[in-house]
């Protein structure tokens, strides 16, 4: 669908119109949420919490070790006991971790649109259910490149540029190594599509999968196994 969108290929009429769905897509925070983290889910989980990681600033208190992923949801609604909202809690992302809990609160741009109120609200519907130790990551509209701390949470701020260039630089290894082999190669699709989703969403890539070149010229005979014997976990 991303290349079909890509392409210009995903126009359809509806009443009439003909949507141009890479307009609507591009500022839409909740399909860059949904593009960007389901392919990074993708990844074994060590590679996925080492670019998420190193794409936070001030990361020191962050573990480098996350332990294997339990499980991850999108938009979960929790319970608004002890919080100012009437109805219900909704972070965009909530994964548990082995080792941890992680809650991320996604803006579509960069600067001034968290909200600690939000974070608060989310931290204590958080508490109601679960007694985990908890991280939380305020992705793009951040006020400050300085940890926070909420309701004895440490708020750890990052940008969207940051994974950006984060994935840019594990593809361009990728790349660069004729010699890989198994893994490696295999996720080399991976990082192409989360170039793909960045650019849909109007982030300037660069450099990308259209002007490298192609995968076959890359593959031997040792790096052909099957993604069953990748460890995703």
């Amino acid at each position: 669908m991303l290349t079909a969108i890509h392409r210009g290929k995903a126009s359809q009429c509806f009443n009439g119109e003909e949507l141009d769905w890479k307009e609507l897509f591009s500022g839409s925070e909740d399909s860059l949420t949904a593009s960007i983290f389901e392919r990074l889910f993708y990844l074994p989980t060590d590679l996925f919490w080492f670019i998420l990681r190193n794409s936070c600033y001030d990361n020191d208190d962050l573990p480098k070790d996350c332990g294997s992923l339990i499980s991850k949801e999108f938009w979960p609604h929790w319970d608004a006991t002890k919080t100012s909202n009437s109805n219900y809690i909704e972070p965009d992302i909530f994964i548990r971790f082995e080792k941890f809990d992680l809650i991320i609160e996604a803006k579509r741009y960069d600067k001034n649109q968290q909200d600690p109120e939000q974070w608060k609200n989310q931290i204590d519907a958080y508490k109601n259910m679960h007694d985990k130790k908890l991280y939380y990551i305020a992705l793009g509209g951040i006020r400050s490149e300085k940890k926070e701390k909420c309701n004895n949470v440490i708020i750890f701020p990052c940008q969207w540029n940051r994974i950006l260039r984060a994935v840019k630089k594990e593809l361009s290894n990728i790349t660069k190594d004729v010699d890989a082999t198994d893994a490696p190669i295999l996720l080399r699709p991976i990082f192409e599509d989360l170039l793909l989703a960045f650019n849909i969403h109007e982030f300037a890539v660069g450099e990308w999968f259209e002007t490298m070149p192609h995968l076959d010229s890359y593959i031997n005979n040792q790096s052909l196994v099957t993604l069953s014997d990748l460890p995703f976990n």
